[in-house]
């Protein structure tokens, strides 16, 4: 029951990102991302949403007791997710993105999917 919430809700994160122009991510992927940064930051409580311009995604979550606001940059490569880096405002930049391996064009797309995304 609580997989199929929980997919539920991932799915319902997605729905804003992809009304706006990010890429959509399939299932699978969504879930991976979400259980990896959960998995990192030791905890099965935040309720994340997301952006993609493949191979890259922006995870961004609020505050909650026991843990802050934050933002992950996570790549995709070879068939496997990785956090690239962990941030709050900072992944809102696209030079920032650039400067941890974004190229450009794909930076500028992530922030304007945040941007459309509200955040």
């Amino acid at each position: 029951m609580k997989s199929a919430l929980f997919a539920a809700a991932v799915a319902a994160a997605l729905l804003p990102a992809a009304a706006a122009r990010s890429a959509v991510l399939p299932m699978t992927d969504a879930m991976a991302v979400s259980d990896l940064v959960n998995a990192r930051l030791h905890t099965d409580e935040l309720d994340t949403s997301m952006i993609a311009e493949m191979p890259y995604a922006i995870v961004y979550w609020k505050g909650g007791p026991g843990h802050a606001a934050g933002s992950a940059l996570c790549k995709k490569s070879n068939g496997n997710w990785a956090v690239v880096a962990f941030g709050s405002t900072s992944l809102k930049n696209a030079g920032t993105l650039e400067h941890l391996g974004v190229p450009p064009q794909k930076a500028k797309a992530l922030v304007a999917d945040l941007v459309r995304a509200g955040q």
